[in-house]
């Protein structure tokens, strides 16, 4: 039974015999018997690139966002198996090459707030559109916490969170909405206010349907 707001409620058996969804899986569990109920955590949320012809990627996905309406918004990936980097910069999940997790997170960061904006504006018009904490981060629930901090330039170990974190996510998820560079101040953030939640729920938890021509069932 969830404690927090979980997207979808329960997870499909489709997702939770499919073995390349095993990581995302174990993340959904701990997630929803560990947050509080003020957190709304959304799985495997779509973005969709109609407004910038430069960018080449046309659509990605989120496997998790959480948002808070005191702290703000997270974006997620999660990568399952044993994950390294080379000196190259190609990732691994043991044998098998895979997208840098970083990237694809920073990327659902930037796209999502796009949406977020555009949505908030759209509802409540722009004088009162807040400025949040959004972020993004990855967790790797096989994979175990280096033995150095230094990931080099452009990466922090902070970023990331271990199988050792696994058993009380609550804290690492807490940890990621405090994460802030160090040495860097960053200007104060707004809250997302229940307005926020309201337009999160808009973008990924809207119900909708389609009206059939008359006679036809």
């Amino acid at each position: 039974m969830a404690n927090c707001n979980m997207v979808p409620r329960e997870l499909p058996q489709s997702i939770r015999r499919n073995p390349k969804l095993r990581a995302e899986c174990k993340v959904y569990d701990a997630l929803a018997s560990s947050l509080a109920k003020n957190f709304h955590v959304y799985y495997s949320r779509w973005w969709f690139n109609a407004d910038n012809p430069m960018m080449k990627q046309r659509d990605g996905e989120s496997d998790f966002v959480i948002v808070h309406k005191d702290l703000g918004a997270i974006f997620i990936e999660v990568k399952g198996g044993q994950v390294r980097r080379d000196e190259e910069g190609q990732w691994f999940s043991g044998r098998h090459k895979i997208k840098d997790p970083i990237r694809q997170a920073r990327i659902c960061k930037y796209q999502f707030r796009k949406g977020f904006q555009k949505r908030f504006i759209e509802k409540f018009g722009n004088a009162s559109l807040p400025s949040p904490y959004f972020n993004h981060f990855v967790l790797l629930p096989d994979s175990s916490r280096t033995s150095t901090s230094y990931l080099g330039e452009g990466l922090t170990i902070e970023q990331f969170g271990f199988t050792e974190d696994m058993e009380n996510i609550g804290k690492k998820i807490d940890d990621f909405f405090d994460y802030q560079l160090a040495g860097v101040q960053f200007p104060t953030t707004d809250r997302l206010g229940e307005k926020g939640i309201e337009v999160f729920e808009d973008m990924f938890h809207q119900k909708f349907s389609f009206e059939s021509k008359l006679g036809i069932q």
